[in-house]
């Protein structure tokens, strides 16, 4: 009993530190180490140079008296790493690693050295409250454009994971706790009985029993806290304040929640005396009435959770994959173009830059372009496909497509001369149709390459790839609009300004953007979300396990002669559990009903969750097979060897 006590105590604290770890690497995702305010920044819109924009930034600093804070992600060697852009307020500048509790590396980073950073985004503070009017105003000075405001509160962000993989995971561990009580107080059924026949109160007989219980389990969880805390601290997780205070109190909820738990329970297989003589008391059908509504919540529970977690963790391991192409493009960027060329004599000049701009970068190979040109306008896609995507082959190659990943087609003239709008003059392009042969999606860039979810995953496209795209693209047409959405990328920065400055198109950049800082970002998060996800899964199985343990040990002790009578008179132990299995059996199916229903209405996949029900439902019923024929060995063997 003890030991069962002590390793739902450890699970308890190992679960809250993990809640609260999740939830405090989720906050550092909008708010870095010190701050508790940020505000959303669109720069593009500006029509400002980067350095400008910069100098503005600086500025508010100033004005506001607290140093401004942004993160910067990005793919280091494939990992994601996040930097800070730090904007000091007094002139003095932060250096050395950034203070992360996750896994993540990362510096703080001068102004002066952002290179190419992006910097929209969101940008956090310290505040005391009051300065949202003074970032108002310096906006409408510098025409930069607020996306909104958000003030860190950590029962807000605990209140949307409890929806997620690691919520579910607290939801099985209450449900793990009733079952274990039911389980003790299953076993200590005889012994209260004797307590209570021979003169003890039964309010002396509860709170022995609820206090034996909660010590065990408290100090278990407590000193696996202490454990968990102090190995932080040996590993040097810089943040372990906000940690231990945010995983405290989140412990103490937990073990509040578990207490109620353990009253209710021992409430609820509590004697009384004119039940005494019974066989059956009504303390032992409480009790298994209790089971039996624990079995069926934690196995509603687990049938809806189950197919969201593990669909939630393959989602986020497919993102994370799909994210992870990136990677080959770490330090690709996309130029910020001007729109000030509205004059006949500002197109001239900016077409011949253009185009000698991007002829020499091609002969460089220094550009990579793609567009889900379907979405960009009005063109049909043909049937058997869902996007149609142009690519030139310096993309492919950057993605890692190889020649299997496609299949060459052959088009409509409909299609054909649809694009060949696209042309300069409609004169026509060159390009080769391509079906795609890969189960992952292709990674397309989507409208706009400003975050993560701009990106395209379609998994059936008809891919075209141009031979000459900045040759036969219209300049300031089809290539123009590529070029500012950011749809045309390069490698190689330093060599890009050199051959723009040379060719005159260095005055319609206003800035260079790295292109994977928002993936980088995007591939933390749905790592989170898988380990969640799968976490999730293993303490639903873990609960699963338990509850069939109790149900049948229950049960055994409910009848423990009848068990030990036909066992001794031959009976084989199938047919002793026959008709408790058949009632176990129609239980399940009722509570997998409801789960799978539950889960059908998030999901809307019905034959992904009824795979996962069928699964469940086969591994319980199994379980409980093999466990209620162990029990009545275990009792007939007992029985017989009682001195």
């Amino acid at each position: 009993m003890r030991n069962l006590l002590r390793v739902l105590g450890v699970a308890t604290a190992i679960i809250g530190c993990l809640f609260a770890g999740v939830s405090v690497v989720h906050e550092q995702e909008d708010f870095p180490p010190g701050t508790n305010f940020n505000f959303g920044l669109i720069t593009e819109g500006a029509q400002l140079e980067k350095t400008t924009i910069v100098s503005h930034i600086s500025e508010l600093a100033v004005r506001l008296g607290t140093p401004i804070f942004k993160n910067a992600p990005s793919f280091i060697d494939g990992d994601a790493n996040v930097d800070v852009i730090y904007f000091p307020a007094s002139g003095i500048q932060l250096q050395g690693r950034v203070p992360w509790l996750s896994a993540v590396d990362g510096q703080y980073v001068a102004p002066e050295d952002i290179g190419t950073r992006t910097l929209t985004g969101s940008y956090a503070i310290q505040s005391a409250g009051g300065q949202e009017r003074i970032i108002r105003d310096w906006a409408e000075e510098t025409g930069l454009e607020l996306t909104g405001f958000d003030r860190l509160s950590p029962v807000h962000t605990s209140s949307q994971l409890v929806r997620s993989g690691i919520g579910y995971a607290l939801g099985t561990l209450i449900l793990l706790a009733l079952s274990s009580c039911l389980f003790i107080f299953a076993r200590r059924r005889t012994a209260r009985k004797v307590l209570l026949t021979s003169g003890v109160a039964r309010w002396r007989i509860h709170y022995h029993d609820v206090w034996e219980v909660w010590r065990t389990f408290s100090f278990a969880a407590l000193f696996t806290y202490a454990l968990i805390v102090l190995a932080c601290l040996v590993w040097g997780w810089t943040r372990t304040d906000p940690f231990v205070w945010r995983s405290f109190t989140q412990l103490l909820a937990l073990l509040a929640i578990c207490l109620v738990v353990t009253v209710a329970a021992s409430r609820l297989a509590l004697p009384r005396i004119r039940d005494a003589g019974i066989r059956t008391t009504v303390p032992d059908r409480r009790l298994n009435l209790g089971a039996g509504v624990a079995r069926a919540l934690g196995l509603v529970l687990i049938v809806f959770m189950l197919p969201l977690s593990i669909y939630s963790a393959t989602l986020a391991h497919a993102n994370e994959e799909q994210l992870q192409q990136w990677t080959r493009a770490q330090d690709a960027v996309r130029l910020q173009i001007s729109a000030s060329i509205d004059s006949s004599a500002a197109q001239e000049a900016y077409i011949s830059a253009a185009s000698e701009f991007l002829s020499t970068s091609a002969q460089e190979n220094l550009p990579a372009f793609s567009a889900v040109i379907d979405q960009l306008m009005d063109i049909p896609v043909p049937d058997g496909y869902d996007h149609i995507i142009l690519a030139d082959r310096n993309y492919i190659n950057l993605m890692g497509i190889t020649v299997s990943d496609l299949a060459l087609v052959n088009v409509d003239s409909s299609t054909r001369d649809a694009l060949s709008t696209l042309a300069t003059n409609g004169a026509g392009i060159s390009a080769h149709y391509y079906s795609w042969n890969n189960e992952d999606a292709f990674p397309a860039i989507g409208p706009s390459l400003l975050d993560a979810s701009n990106t395209v995953k379609t998994s059936n496209p008809l891919i075209v790839v141009l031979e000459n795209p900045y040759q036969e693209l219209d300049q300031l047409g089809a290539l123009g609009s590529f070029l500012v959405n950011g749809q045309v990328i390069f490698s190689n920065p330093d060599k890009v300004l050199e051959l723009a400055t040379k060719s005159g198109f260095s005055s319609f950049i206003l800035g260079v953007d790295n292109v994977t800082d928002a993936f980088a970002a995007e591939a933390q998060f749905q790592r989170i979300l898988k380990i969640s996800g799968v976490l999730a899964t293993f303490i639903a199985a873990a609960t699963v396990g338990l509850m069939l343990f109790v149900a049948a040990l229950n049960w055994g002790n409910s009848n423990p002669e009848q068990i030990f009578a036909l066992y001794t008179a031959g009976s084989p132990r199938h047919h002793i559990v026959r008709t408790r299995i058949r009632k176990e059996f129609a239980l399940a199916v009722i509570a997998c009903a409801i789960g799978a229903t539950l889960a059908v209405m998030q999901l809307d996949n019905l034959l992904y969750a009824g795979t996962i029900v069928a699964l469940v439902l086969l591994v319980y019923m199994g379980g409980t097979y093999w466990t209620h024929l162990h029990v009545v060995r275990a009792i007939s063997l007992k029985t017989i060897h009682r001195t």
